[in-house]
Formats: structure tokens, sequence, C-alpha cells
């Protein structure tokens, strides 16, 4: 699956998430796999719960962190990308 910022992405359902700290651990019971994610992954892993495009995703993050807009962006292309990866994600 191929993912830019025009795609529209959601969370897949079966995975269980634990806060840890700022972050937290998604865990696919069926794959006993996880990740561990970072304050701003757990941002993002919320803002998809209903489907949202990855354009608008981008933006809010550029909102709420006031970071360098390419590095934001690069930076959640490359996370979609994971999640996408490990079927964490859905393009609706």
């Amino acid at each position: 699956m191929t993912i830019d910022l025009q795609s529209e992405i959601k969370r897949a359902d079966g995975f269980l998430a634990a806060k840890v700290g700022d972050g937290q651990v998604l865990l696919d019971i069926d794959a006993g796999s996880y990740i561990g994610i970072d304050s701003v992954g757990s941002a993002i892993w919320e803002r998809i719960a209903e489907p949202v495009t990855v354009v608008a995703l981008r933006d809010a993050l550029i909102d709420a962190y006031q970071g360098d807009p390419t590095v934001i962006e690069a930076d959640l292309l490359a996370f979609v990308d994971r999640l996408a990866g490990m079927k964490m994600i859905l393009c609706v």
C-alpha cells in the first residue's frame, strides 16, 4: 500500500493500546507484534481513530508542534508507512 498526502487513512481494528509514560504500546494480539510510540505517535494514533487525510493530519501536527513543516511531513509519511507495513492502518 502506497500512502501519500492525499491518502485517507484510519487505524485498523483489533489493536490494543496501553499508555506507557508519554507514549503508548500498540499490540496486535493475533500477529504477536507490537510497536512502542512516543507522544507524537500517540497523538497521531488518536487522530486516526476516524478517517483523515494525511495532508490534514500533517497540517494539524504542524499547528500543534510548530516544527519545520518539511521535517514533520517526512516523519509523518515514514510513520504511517511503518504502520501500514504492520497492517495497523487502512486506506479508506
